[in-house]
């Protein structure tokens, strides 16, 4: 099933257990969609492998019917999606990718897309960045300084930084694009003072613009 196809049916991130049976009066479902927070992937392996097992262990009765139920909910993509979450960074995006393999392939749980969370959107142009460079030279900064009243030198520097820290992300998630077979959303850094509906609606916000750009493809 292509990604498009399921977007269309809202089930970026679902995971439905009993709730998936609760009905409205008219016998609709209770809930559009179910989102479940999950355990580190060294805990959520063995749980989401756990149906499988017991289908080896349980061969009738009522237990088995009921690990049937729950590991056709998992292995259903038109019911449940995993939404991986990573960092761009070496060691997340190698867990991050092996987190999908080993989900689809051990208990043919579907994912449905990344978040790749704390990006930096600082991009440079070459020209820019000699022009930073040069603001940081002691006699550069000295004259510039002295015309705006303070030390332009942490400025240049601290842009630089940024930029550098965008390379660095930018290496590691493209190897996680290339990885992934679902979309990836990148979530650039908040930097607001508190958490609060302020860097919820940004985080909204960014959510929105990334997946557009995904759907768009």
């Amino acid at each position: 099933m292509t990604w498009p196809a399921l977007w269309a049916r809202r089930r970026l991130a679902s995971s439905r257990g009993p709730e998936e049976k609760r009905r409205e009066r008219d016998n609709s479902p209770a809930w559009d969609l179910i989102v479940v927070d999950a355990a580190a992937t060294g805990h959520f392996l063995p749980q989401i492998r756990a149906a499988r097992a017991m289908l080896d262990l349980v061969k009738g009765g009522i237990i088995r019917s009921q690990v049937e139920w729950i590991d056709a909910i998992l292995s259903d993509p038109e019911r449940t999606l995993l939404t991986v979450c990573a960092l761009p960074e070496e060691m997340p995006v190698v867990e991050a990718l092996e987190l999908a393999d080993r989900a689809l392939h051990d208990s043919h749980m579907w994912v449905g897309a990344c978040f790749l969370n704390r990006t930096i959107p600082v991009t440079l142009a070459p020209k820019q960045r000699r022009v930073l460079e040069h603001m940081g030279e002691p006699l550069h900064a000295a004259v510039i300084g002295e015309r705006l009243g303070g030390d332009v030198a942490p400025v240049a520097s601290g842009a630089l930084l940024a930029q550098r820290l965008h390379d660095n992300g930018e290496t590691h998630a493209k190897r996680l694009r290339a990885g992934m077979d679902a979309p990836v959303l990148e979530i650039p850094l908040q930097v607001e003072p508190r958490a609060g509906l302020a860097m919820t609606r940004a985080v909204a916000a960014a959510l929105a613009q990334s997946a557009q750009a995904a759907k768009s493809k």
